[in-house]
């Protein structure tokens, strides 16, 4: 074929539907770049064009997401609404993926009338394609044509791509995030990245092939398919996630599902001849799940060119099979022991994971190394509480190498009497800057560690006796059978306390340190082996107000269900109608309490702005469970202790 014939063979047809999906990208009245139109207002363009937009330079390596963030760009579709602008948001999820130069952005506006996606053409070979490509260089903010031939794959992935006419264009920089038409493969072949600094004669630059790409776009699908859907699949994903999860893996559990489908889509399929990302949809889709979402997710594995129907089949099996060789179980356990030095603020902390409670064995408990870690860097062998707080996060990131799902982790912190107030649920979770909190991603519960001191070993058999009871009842609602000691003397409280179906203390007015509340309070669980108290660490009398409308809905039916009446003669026990009925926190089962205060903080923590109060924010929470003792519990005597 001649070189005129070859040069014709970009119709007019497929020029205009070019046309119709290409983006400018604009800095104030300068054009930086250009992008291509997904679907659904997505966009694809190169990170630098964006680092370029928004005056970070022209090197995105080391711009952080944090940077780019919530940070909105403006764009317009040169062919179809010319200076019709537009602001695009970044992905945050898929900036830099996979390292490569590229972002992904959200356009915020209706999208303009005749605008269209363009299509993507896969190959793996390229050699004497013709291309063309149109970008905005310094000098033409209004665009111009560049065509060549496409060369071979380099080793980095990138496509080599030369100019072939003397008189026409180099790739140069404007050309940054075009579409590059393949006329063999007669639509879009790749993204354009960058031209030869080093032999700008030779017109030569390079694309981002639609390989390189794939992940990117096949995100964009599943995040446009699940996100709208993301709290319906909220206790789904995770488990579809575990699903696909090798055995032995290194990576940390997600804490959104974007996240989760990031990681799905880099997962080896294991032997199964499904990818792993197939496999997650795959468990999504089953009948038994019943998620109005299923028609899509299998219209989705369908364009995938799956047989649904027997792909489910085989998920189903693969499902019944891993849930016989890992039955569900009872959550795994940290044991955050922190032990304070006399008249000292330094302390020491040791760490014991559990991964199963009925197999628990504290002789041969697996101790974490984070702890020691951090010790034998201190002169005195010691550490202060800031460093407490660092150490539970190193004992975090240890744990989730040794669980398969760390947010079903339990944090049991032990902690001296006068530090129960300590905000342990409101530290962060991680080092990043705007981290979780740990009560709102795991539950949290404190212990006192004087359980185990000689002088309270006398109510040990009461302690056990009392978990037997919240065995007993651990489908009755949380509220029946906790007493208020509010106001009350110590020998009231603790009489209550002993009351054989009694479980646990409420207190909805802040207890300070001094040792007159202390003794009022929370000694009186150690008299009385009582294992649960729930109480409030803000003193302000709103907060009071607040923190019993959380309880139940209204003042009159915490007094009601919850309280004993201050003789004593109320046990919670009575029945009332189910208009009565408790909804607040403690209206869940028994059982349920930890996850119900973690669901609550986490709640409180998303409905405030930074200053606010919510009464959720600062719940305190005891809740002992006598079969999970730390070794370090049984060598007690050996440190100097500080009541």
């Amino acid at each position: 074929m001649s070189t005129e014939a070859q040069e014709s063979a970009f119709t007019e047809a497929q020029e205009s539907a070019y046309k119709a999906g290409l983006i400018r990208f604009h800095q104030g009245n300068k054009v930086i770049g250009a992008g291509l139109y997904i679907d659904n207002g997505y966009i694809l363009t190169c990170a630098h064009v964006i680092t370029q937009g928004l005056n970070l330079g022209t090197k995105p390596q080391g711009i952080t997401v944090d940077s780019v963030a919530n940070k909105l760009v403006k764009v317009d579709f040169p062919f179809v609404a010319e200076k019709q602008f537009q602001n695009a948001e970044i992905v945050p999820a898929l900036w830099r993926l996979n390292d490569q130069d590229l972002a992904v952005l959200k356009i915020l506006e209706a999208i303009p009338k005749g605008v269209t996606p363009l299509s993507f053409k896969e190959t793996t070979y390229y050699r004497e394609h013709r291309y063309h490509v149109y970008g905005f260089p310094d000098g033409h903010p209004d665009g111009v044509w560049a065509q060549g031939e496409i060369g071979g794959e380099l080793t980095r992935g990138w496509v080599q791509m030369e100019g072939t006419r003397a008189e026409g264009l180099a790739i140069e920089p404007g050309f940054s995030g075009a579409p590059v038409w393949d006329e063999k493969l007669e639509g879009i072949a790749g993204m354009t990245v960058a031209r030869d600094k080093d032999r700008e004669e030779a017109k030569v630059g390079f694309m981002i092939p639609y390989q390189r790409l794939k992940s990117a776009l096949e995100a964009i699908a599943l995040f446009d398919l699940l996100l709208p859907e993301a709290d319906n699949l909220a206790p789904y994903w995770q488990s579809a996630y575990q699903f696909v999860r090798p055995e032995i893996s290194r990576e940390s559990h997600p804490l959104t599902l974007q996240e989760a489908v990031l990681q799905v889509q880099n997962m080896s399929e294991q032997g199964s001849g499904y990818r792993a990302i197939t496999q997650f949809i795959g468990y999504l889709s089953q009948p038994k799940l019943r998620l109005d979402i299923q028609p899509k997710l299998i219209q989705w594995l369908e364009s995938q060119g799956i047989n649904a129907s027997s792909f489910l089949q085989e998920v189903k099996q693969k499902v019944e099979a891993q849930q016989a060789k890992h039955p569900v179980g009872l959550s795994p356990h940290l044991l955050f022991w922190v032990q304070e030095e006399l008249n000292s603020d330094r302390y020491s902390v040791q760490a014991y994971l559990v991964s199963d409670r009925d197999q628990y064995d504290p002789l041969s408990a697996m101790q974490l190394n984070a702890p020691a870690n951090f010790l034998e860097k201190s002169e005195d062998g010691k550490v202060d509480q800031l460093d407490i707080e660092k150490i539970l996060r190193a004992c975090l990131n240890e744990s989730s190498q040794k669980l398969r799902d760390i947010r079903k982790l339990r944090l049991e912190i032990f902690l001296p009497l006068h530090h129960l107030n300590w905000e342990v649920d409101r530290w962060p979770a991680t080092d990043d800057s705007e981290p979780d909190l740990i009560g709102c991603r795991y539950q949290v519960v404190v212990r006192i560690i004087h359980r185990w001191e000689e002088r309270y070993s006398q109510y040990r058999g009461d302690w056990d006796s009392k978990w037997r009871t919240v065995t007993k009842f651990s489908d009755r609602q949380s509220y029946r059978g906790l007493i208020c000691g509010d106001g009350q003397k110590f020998k009231k409280i603790r009489q209550n306390l002993r009351h054989a179906d009694v479980t646990g203390l409420i207190l909805t007015q802040y207890p300070t340190i001094q040792a007159e509340d202390m003794s009022n309070s929370f000694i009186a669980l150690l008299h009385a082996g009582s294992p649960i108290a729930i109480w409030s660490r803000q003193a302000f009398d709103d907060h009071s107000q607040q923190f019993k409308q959380l309880l139940a809905n209204s003042h009159s039916q915490f007094e009601r269900l919850i309280a004993f009446s201050l003789d004593g003669s109320n046990t919670g026990e009575e029945e009332t109608d189910s208009q009565n009925q408790c909804d607040g926190l403690l209206g869940c089962c028994l059982s349920q309490l930890p996850e119900s205060v973690r669901a609550w903080r986490d709640n409180a923590d998303q409905e405030c702005d930074d200053g606010e109060i919510h009464a959720g924010q600062h719940i305190g929470f005891i809740w002992e469970d006598p079969k999970l003792v730390p070794p370090v519990a049984d060598i007690v005597p050996r440190f100097r202790m500080s009541a």
